[in-house]
């Protein structure tokens, strides 16, 4: 029993040095004091690389050492420390900042806020913190995304959850109509649809090219949002115009795409494919065998008409067809001349192109302007077009191109996060 007690005692003694290690001053702390010192006393100069006092204890997560910073009068806004904050999800630094002064909503230059950065990076904890001080929870970046929007792109659960229970709107849309239902139904994030859903996020909504969430789902291979769509009631048979011309429902577009758990899906709840789809879908295939069959016919290209007056041979009458091979094993067979293939002059396209491009540059440090020039993928990537913004690279293909390569809409592209875009400019080397 002796032993113990002894042992509880122990136990304690270890509690209370742990506790007073957590309760203990900040690391951090005499060293920032030490390298502002040698700085004459200036709270705001850099200590550490390009860090000042309050960024490296932003950086660090040391919230004591945030506090510490602002209570030596520390600038609460020199190089954002906010935005680190919730990026990086240090939510008691976000709370010593919010609590010198500075505004939940303190915006980078594209529009982000603390609270859009929180929702980008899934830090839930700081989203709470930032919601509590008052932060709007409606505004948009410069694409007119908020902080739902971005959260559903991200799959950010615990960030939607507390903007929907602030009262956030499922069904806001953004300039080109998108909404965080249709996002989510896209890109599969399951989980932040079905908050969107049980908040009264609409399943009939369509975007700007007439894609509702389950066409989105169908066309994106997205089988988890599509299983919770099609329980909440969405409507299969609903029809859109894609960007070849032709009408198709969610399961033509699957099946397209080859998504077969969507396909499966579809087919449960009575889909079938439109006759329109059934027919594109039996000319692709007449077309292929069409030119199987003109493979399979190819004869040498004669070397040329035979001169004027010159006496044709007389055609030789087919050989009877046999199993068995000639006596000679086929020694004395003529040998099929190989066809003639046609030479393109690679080198020639290329100057070609670059002669038309320097005919119509624009004067040096300018841009050719996207919305009156277009040019084909294969020029773009090419290198040879001078006066192409390279940062916007994926607006000089026409509306069908565009669609063809990045397999959406260019509103749909404007409209998907940053990381998206970037990610499939990198993917078709458009940047």
């Amino acid at each position: 029993a002796e032993g113990e007690g002894e042992e509880d005692e122990d136990e304690g003694e270890e509690d209370e040095e742990e506790e007073e290690e957590e309760g203990g001053e900040s690391n951090l702390i005499p060293f920032i004091d030490e390298k502002v010192a040698e700085k004459g006393g200036d709270w705001n100069a850099a200590i550490k690389g390009d860090f000042t006092p309050l960024m490296l204890a932003v950086a660090a997560g040391d919230a004591q050492a945030v506090g510490h910073c602002l209570s030596h009068k520390a600038d609460p806004k020199k190089g954002d420390p906010i935005l680190k904050a919730a990026a990086a999800g240090h939510a008691d630094c976000i709370k010593y900042l919010l609590d010198s002064g500075v505004a939940p909503d303190e915006a980078k230059q594209d529009g982000s806020t603390a609270l859009h950065l929180a929702c980008e990076h899934g830090q839930g904890a700081a989203a709470k913190v930032l919601i509590s001080f008052g932060a709007d929870i409606e505004a948009g970046d410069e694409t007119g995304a908020g902080a739902a929007m971005i959260a559903c792109a991200n799959n950010s659960v615990d960030c939607l959850k507390a903007l929907l229970e602030a009262g956030s709107d499922p069904n806001k849309k953004t300039s080109e109509g998108m909404t965080p239902t249709l996002i989510c139904s896209q890109e599969d994030h399951d989980g932040c649809l079905k908050l969107l859903l049980d908040a009264g996020g609409s399943i009939r909504t369509k975007t700007g090219d007439g894609e509702t969430a389950l066409i989105l789902s169908a066309q994106h291979n997205a089988p988890k949002s599509m299983k919770l769509l099609l329980a909440a009631g969405a409507d299969p048979s609903v029809v859109m115009t894609t960007g070849s011309g032709y009408k198709a429902k969610a399961l033509d577009l699957a099946d397209a795409s080859g998504n077969k758990e969507c396909i499966a899906q579809l087919k449960e709840v009575g889909e079938s494919l439109g006759n329109e789809t059934q027919m594109k879908n039996m000319e692709t295939q007449g077309g292929e065998r069409q030119a199987q069959r003109r493979e399979k016919r190819k004869i040498a290209t004669p070397a040329g008409p035979p001169e004027v007056g010159a006496v044709m041979a007389p055609k030789k009458a087919a050989a009877p067809k046999r199993k068995d091979p000639p006596a000679d094993g086929g020694a004395s067979s003529t040998a099929s001349k190989p066809a003639a293939t046609a030479v393109t002059d690679r080198a020639s396209i290329v100057e070609a192109r670059k002669t038309r491009s320097a005919a119509t540059a624009p004067p040096p440090g300018e841009f050719r302007d996207p919305d009156k020039e277009k040019f084909s993928y294969e020029d773009i990537v090419s290198g040879d077009i001078d006066g192409l913004d390279e940062d916007r690279k994926e607006q000089y293909l026409d509306d069908n191109e565009f669609r063809s390569i990045l397999g959406m809409s260019k509103k749909m592209f404007d409209n998907s996060p940053k990381f998206k875009q970037t990610q499939l400019k990198k993917q078709f080397n458009l940047m």
